[in-house]
């Protein structure tokens, strides 16, 4: 059952007044949300902790490519679990969204290799997580502005830019954002 206040499927972008700690300038793709609480990634915070570690500490296949690429801290919570966020179903998947698949299982992660090198996949470190009711409390105390969820965004754009394009896909710059709610 979703949620009235069903962020599932938008990006979430931290709001200027949400500042000191890990959800600072996030964006975020939302991936469940329902009476029991939200779950999504943060897209645009890299890790120091390349694929190419990554592959050879599991005793994976590995290709000089991986070197390049980062894995993201998705969020504080669980941060030694990895995830795969793509836009290809393959394997043990789960669609999260129109055209965004889950999938956590490490005998699928091989298969994704050429999908991480080319961009449409994304290795995340941790989630993003809310009990129930508290996402749409910190939505109206203006921590969080949604947007819809855009594959080119969260798997084209370089993540030093993610949150100004995703700001600028709902018409303005992020530097028109206020820290302090205004009320009609």
């Amino acid at each position: 059952m979703t949620h009235p206040f069903d962020l599932r499927g938008q990006f979430l972008i931290s709001m200027p007044g949400l500042t000191g700690g890990f959800f600072e300038r996030s964006v975020i793709v939302m991936c469940e949300h329902d009476r029991n609480g939200a779950l999504g990634f943060a897209l645009n915070k890299p890790s120091d902790f390349s694929l190419l570690t990554l592959f050879r500490d599991m005793d994976l296949a590995v290709t000089d490519a991986l070197s390049d690429i980062f894995a993201l801290l998705g969020g504080p919570v669980e941060t030694q679990r990895g995830f795969i966020l793509s836009r290809h179903a393959l394997g043990q998947c789960s669609e999260a969204t129109d055209g965004l698949y889950i999938n956590t299982h490490t005998s699928d992660l091989v298969a994704y290799t050429p999908h991480l090198i080319s961009g449409e996949a994304l290795f995340v470190l941790g989630y993003s997580g809310w009990d129930a009711d508290q996402l749409a409390q910190e939505v109206r105390d203006n921590s969080w502005l949604a947007a819809p969820y855009r594959a080119d965004l969260a798997f084209s754009t370089p993540r030093d830019s993610l949150l100004e394009r995703t700001v600028a896909s709902l018409g303005f710059s992020w530097n028109q954002l206020s820290a302090t709610p205004g009320h009609a």
